[in-house]
């Protein structure tokens, strides 16, 4: 088409010269809507906060950023170390209240906790321990009794012998005890509290909380020697020291009847606090041997052989063994953190004069050199002559005894001549 303005006046005006029009544009733009903004509450941290991980794989040299607070607190706390698991605190707030310590879990800071096993319940570490339950609480508890050394007679000897081996807590410091704890400590014990290469090694579960229970935590509470002392003994020698020559070790045993009265009081404290035991009137090796190096002043590693003993009832399933140590048990626990509110079993005293009323006990224990002035007349005569009853008594004993050995000689060889006599008539008839 041709241009209508070709060959016009060239300052004449064309309509591409003028302004555009200032006026309402015919249609409404196309710019997209503007995004609604939704409030949200401060410190409260949106879903996508929550979830939000920074991406470690494309991270920029010094380009990395955080857009809010609340991504910036995340990735502080992810990158502080995990020692143990305890609630997030206000950077500000100062040391926690005694009521707030008390709340807080006994647990070791040295120990991996997560390698524990994951309980099956607050009661009860696996599904095996609550099937033990039914057996465990018909078992029988042997519980631990005090001794009062003032209800004992010519009591010098057995203290000293207490006191030279580390052992008065171990007669002493008895408190009462949860019935229902022990039962659940039992049906938790496993043998891997014995295995150094287990996560278990000398922990117990009890209540929902791991504990310590290990000997050396038994020896801390009882104030007993670590110090195991290795000697070479045969049951001669206990023997003759346990009962002073009168009776030999049979069948891996000897008669609680036999033994003079130091040992049968040692052996009634042995039965509740150290080696428990329904078994009173025999003395079998491991417990005449225990015997014998207490009276001799023998260090002896009290916690092992205890811990030893518990530990053996791990995943017991025989209903004829008796639960030891209650007192014990239910202390250490108790002083690692455990709290209840069951109602607690009474600890009863030694009663050793019953004991000592059995048998033909000679009587070892004899009175010290009196303590006042040795020129008071009347002093040494009642100590002369309490030696001199003790005296008595003994050389009665022995003369018993030198009765019963001549009779059992003769018979002996009554036997022998008859049993001999046979032989040769069996010989001369044959020929």
């Amino acid at each position: 088409m041709p241009d209508p303005y070709e060959g016009a006046d060239p300052r004449a005006k064309r309509p591409s010269d003028f302004l555009v029009r200032a006026c309402p544009p015919q249609r409404p733009p196309n710019i997209p809507p503007k995004p609604t903004r939704t409030k949200k509450p401060r410190n409260v941290n949106t879903e996508d906060e929550q979830n939000w991980v920074p991406n470690d794989e494309i991270e920029l040299s010094g380009c990395e950023r955080i857009r809010t607070r609340a991504q910036k607190k995340i990735n502080l706390e992810r990158k502080q170390p995990q020692i143990t698991k305890v609630s997030t605190k206000a950077k500000g707030k100062q040391k926690a209240t005694a009521k707030e310590k008390g709340k807080q879990k006994v647990v070791s800071t040295d120990d991996d906790l997560s390698n524990l096993p994951n309980p099956h319940s607050t009661t009860f570490l696996s599904k095996e321990s609550g099937k033990l339950w039914n057996r465990i609480v018909e078992k029988r508890i042997i519980n631990q009794k005090i001794l009062d050394t003032d209800k004992l007679d010519n009591s010098e000897q057995i203290q000293e012998a207490l006191i030279t081996n580390q052992l008065l807590g171990t007669v002493t410091n008895i408190e009462p005890y949860d019935k229902e704890v022990i039962q659940e400590f039992y049906c938790n014990l496993t043998k891997s509290t014995t295995i150094p290469s287990s996560p278990m090694y000398g922990k117990i579960y009890v209540r929902g909380k791991f504990y310590e229970f290990t000997p050396d935590t038994i020896n801390n509470y009882l104030g007993t020697s670590e110090i195991e002392q290795e000697i070479e003994i045969n049951s001669e020698q206990v023997a003759k020291e346990l009962t002073a020559g009168n009776v030999r070790f049979e069948k891996n045993k000897i008669k609680a009847a036999s033994l003079t009265n130091k040992y049968a009081i040692l052996q009634k404290i042995a039965l509740a606090n150290w080696m428990p035991s329904l078994h009173e009137s025999t003395v079998k090796w491991t417990l005449a041997e225990l015997l014998y190096k207490i009276g001799k002043g023998v260090k002896t590693n009290m916690g092992s052989i205890i811990h030893a003993q518990i530990t053996n009832l791990a995943e017991d399933t025989k209903s004829n063994t008796s639960l030891v140590f209650p007192s014990l048990i239910f202390s250490i626990l108790t002083k690692q953190g455990l709290k209840t509110q069951g109602p607690k079993t009474t600890v009863k005293n030694f009663n050793t004069t019953v004991k000592l009323r059995k048998g033909n006990h000679q009587n070892d224990l004899k009175s010290t050199a009196p303590k006042n002035n040795p020129l008071d007349s009347k002093t040494l005569i009642t100590y002369f002559e309490g030696r001199l009853t003790e005296l008595e008594a003994s050389e009665k004993q022995l003369l018993r005894r030198h009765m019963i050995i001549k009779e059992e000689k003769a018979e002996i060889t009554e036997w022998l001549a008859v049993l001999k006599a046979e032989i040769e008539d069996n010989q001369e008839q044959g020929t």
